[in-house]
């Protein structure tokens, strides 16, 4: 059996699918009630539903998801959840995010000690210092240095509870049903609303990643942790600039795919170097995009249908 939280993020469901389709039974937990959860976000939780056990309004802040996972005795916990609200943006509550993913790890860790648990499986990111390919004292959003604090505090206290600890360090993940804020999504709306897009870094380089292959670097990682081995996995997809991808997005979605006509990219031109992560090139993957668009494109007209667009 496998815990899951941050079960209804971009690419929580998919996790949750790959794992079943692995042979895992998956629990996940949500922090809100059912009917907290609304539009894209309800649209992802029903994926979920749709392969896995959902146990709502479990907050770990409150205390809610040690007991959940003492109650629950999984041989595995995906720790998935931390917040993502304004990612991207140096007023980034830092406070808020330490609240609710590394307060909690002390009671966590314990809890899938005492329940006999096998292992952890922690969500990093590219973003974190040392990652993507920046050193190890770069400087970091604060939402990357929540990221890199968890982890380094996860890291010790499994070592501490002798818990087999693996990590899967997310690059820029793209999934069907992701939240309006991101890329995709915009670039979408725009093309629906024949207005122009503007890119704030068009030159700022990025590993994208389709969340279903994302997914299963979660589930070969799972399934070593039960045979006793541990592992940091960096999985890798395509590499470009962001004024490329969003290019390809308008070509191979938008007009492809959903009938729409391309929206005119704005360039911005931002001071300074033009940021640029990714993973190393030995774990890029071979990725069938025309595959991945058609199932974002049908995700999208189900969306629609539903929404009443």
């Amino acid at each position: 059996m496998v815990a899951l939280s941050g079960a209804t993020s971009a690419s929580g469901p998919w996790i949750a699918r790959a794992l079943v389709q692995r042979g895992f039974s998956v629990h996940a937990s949500c922090p809100r009630p059912r009917e907290a959860y609304a539009g894209r976000r309800r649209a992802r939780l029903a994926l979920v539903e749709g392969c896995a056990r959902v146990a709502f309004g479990v907050r770990a802040e409150a205390g809610d998801l040690a007991r959940w996972l003492r109650e629950l005795r999984p041989a595995l916990f995906v720790h998935h959840h931390h917040p993502m609200e304004g990612f991207r943006s140096p007023g980034y509550d830092l406070a808020r995010a330490r609240e609710i993913a590394l307060r909690p790890l002390p009671e966590l860790v314990k809890a899938l000690r005492e329940g006999g648990a096998r292992g952890v499986l922690f969500s990093g990111s590219y973003f974190e210092p040392g990652e993507g390919g920046t050193a190890p004292d770069a400087a970091a959003t604060p939402y990357a240095r929540s990221k890199r604090e968890t982890w380094e505090a996860l890291r010790a206290l499994a070592a501490e509870h002798g818990l087999a600890l693996s990590k899967v360090v997310v690059p820029h993940a793209i999934a069907p049903l992701e939240s309006e804020e991101r890329l995709v999504p915009g670039l979408l709306r725009a093309a629906r609303r024949g207005e122009p897009f503007l890119l704030r870094a068009p030159d700022s380089l990025a590993d994208t990643l389709p969340a279903p292959a994302l997914a299963e670097s979660y589930a070969e990682a799972a399934l070593a942790l039960l045979a006793g081995r541990a592992s940091l996995r960096r999985p890798s997809g395509r590499v470009e600039a962001a004024r490329d991808f969003a290019g390809r997005v308008l070509r191979e979605l938008a007009v492809a795919e959903l009938g729409l006509s391309p929206c005119r990219l704005e360039l911005a031109r931002p001071a300074g170097p033009a940021p640029a992560f990714q993973n190393p090139e030995r774990e890029r993957q071979r990725l069938d995009w025309p595959a991945f668009w058609r199932s974002y494109a049908a995700c999208e007209r189900r969306f629609d249908t539903l929404a009443g667009r």
